[in-house]
């Protein structure tokens, strides 16, 4: 999301790592702004409708064809809202209404939340990142005490590295022991292959990992996530559907009139 400690990871990181922020933050702060300014409210939401509509139909694409979507529809889409934000009615908004300060959110980090128009691997939002912490953030009071302080610095970060692991689809255990020993080896033998940023450590990431070690890559997961984008892609066609046969009504009544 736009928290202050993501944009500052960012600037210390020397151009290594890019700040993706989440549009459904972003929406979020129009829902809010519902009360007060319904119209324009309606307006901003009726622009995101769209942008997660083409990320509902691209779901299953390769990465490839649905960042050619994104370029194709999304952008437009996204120039479309700009234009609409600096519209002169807009410019009237108080600052610190609800509206003044969603319309600025999305001002101030139009940059980040645009990222994924550029990157098919980036998601528009860190829904999924937010479920995957979800198991942790609930069991937190469980966890209180880890043995030592400096313990649970190396904990957070070995549950980082499960919890990304499973997202990609790994048997967990397999990643586990195949990493450690190949980092234990270039520990003794050539150091050099962990300095930060290095080549090596980027294969050892659970996404390039995978793509070196098919086999242990559970497909049963696999075939659930595609499941998911399935029933995503049902749901959608079954509102549209469901969209057009209330207006049709209308539109033939019109028409006899």
């Amino acid at each position: 999301d736009a928290a202050g400690p993501n944009a500052r990871l960012e600037q210390r990181s020397g151009g290594r790592i890019v700040h993706s922020a989440c549009n459904s933050h972003a929406r979020r702060e129009f829902l809010k702004a519902e009360k007060t300014h319904p119209q324009e409210a309606a307006k901003a939401l009726a622009f995101y409708k769209l942008l997660y509509e083409v990320e509902t139909r691209s779901a299953l694409l390769k990465d490839v064809d649905r960042l050619e979507v994104r370029q194709q529809e999304s952008v437009p889409i996204w120039n479309a809202f700009t234009r609409w934000m600096e519209s002169d009615a807009l410019q009237k908004i108080l600052p610190k209404s609800p509206l003044g300060q969603a319309l600025s959110y999305l001002q101030n980090h139009g940059v980040a939340l645009r990222r994924y128009l550029y990157d098919a691997g980036l998601p528009i939002d860190n829904n999924q990142s937010e479920r995957t912490i979800r198991p942790f953030v609930i069991g937190r009071r469980n966890w209180t005490f880890l043995g030592h302080p400096k313990a649970a610095a190396g904990r957070l970060k070995l549950f980082s590295i499960a919890s990304s692991a499973h997202r990609h689809g790994l048997i967990v255990q397999d990643y586990f022991e195949d990493i450690l020993q190949k980092l234990a080896y270039a520990q003794q033998y050539e150091p050099a292959l962990l300095q930060p940023g290095s080549a090596y450590l980027q294969t050892l990431l659970p996404d390039h990992w995978a793509h070196a070690n098919t086999a242990s890559v559970s497909h049963d997961r696999r075939r659930e996530r595609e499941a998911v984008a399935e029933n995503k892609q049902i749901r959608f066609l079954r509102r549209q559907l469901l969209e057009r046969d209330q207006q049709q009504p209308a539109i033939t009544a019109s028409n006899a009139s």
